[in-house]
């Protein structure tokens, strides 16, 4: 079971190409969100703070029974999403100074994260429901800054 949830991961980064010569050809994609787990510090920089797509950061622990209950409920609802929203994983073992820097208290601890800031925070095993909830009301307010970012545009030209 664990082999072939490491095999969708790669599916996540893998899209068709064009068809050349009846051949299909397929490319790995950096623009398409993805489940991945944090490498350092500058790679959670990089991947996360300077998305332009909402990343759920989810602060787990390999010791966290919590953490693995949530852990399939978080991957299958981002698959869901179709590439709207990215899901970056965090240990905090590996990694406490991030865990301090975002002052996660307890694990599990997500974090909804967008062009470096902070949207939305949840702590605790939550049932599947309550995280798709939460997930969508993070992609939603994401759509409604933008729109109203492009409404701001709009307004400065004609001014």
């Amino acid at each position: 079971m664990s082999l072939l949830r490491d095999c969708s991961k790669l599916f996540c980064f893998i899209k068709p190409m064009r068809s050349i010569m009846g051949v299909r050809h397929y490319v790995r994609s950096v623009n398409m969100c993805a489940i991945f787990d944090v490498d350092t510090a500058q790679d959670f920089e990089m991947r996360v703070k300077h998305s332009e797509k909402p990343v759920i950061v989810d602060f787990h622990a390999g010791w966290c029974a919590p953490c693995k209950l949530l852990a399939p409920r978080l991957e299958n609802i981002v698959g869901e999403k179709g590439g709207e929203i990215c899901l970056a994983k965090v240990d905090i073992d590996e990694h406490s100074e991030l865990a301090l820097y975002y002052k996660v208290g307890a694990v599990p601890s997500l974090l909804v994260m967008q062009n470096g800031k902070v949207l939305n925070r949840m702590e605790g095993l939550q049932t599947t429901d309550a995280i798709r909830d939460w997930i969508n009301q993070a992609v939603k307010s994401r759509k409604m800054v933008r729109r109203v970012e492009e409404d701001d545009d709009e307004d400065t030209e004609y001014s």
